[in-house]
């Protein structure tokens, strides 16, 4: 799983649930986010969304091999997955 955060080691914004089920959370990459860049898991404008209005975004991985992944299942947000923002 990704964690995207608005702000650099802004970890304050994320719930201690969370926190805890990812165990030690370490920086992979920075990225510059705007409307036409692509991501290859997630839509940019909903992860935007979501780093304005709650600090960061969560991605999960992909269902594992023969695990089916349901027409608008809800994402870590509770939003079905491939909804605009």
């Amino acid at each position: 799983m990704y964690l995207y955060l608005a702000r650099k080691d802004g970890f304050e914004v994320v719930p201690d649930g969370l926190m805890k089920l990812m165990g030690r959370a370490e920086l992979v990459m920075e990225l510059d986010l705007h409307a036409q860049r692509k991501l290859a898991r997630s839509e940019v404008g909903r992860v935007m969304a979501d780093l304005d209005s709650r600090g960061f975004y969560l991605q999960m991985p992909p269902p594992g091999p023969g695990l089916v992944q349901a027409p608008g299942r809800p994402g870590p947000d509770g939003k079905p997955e491939g909804e605009d923002p």
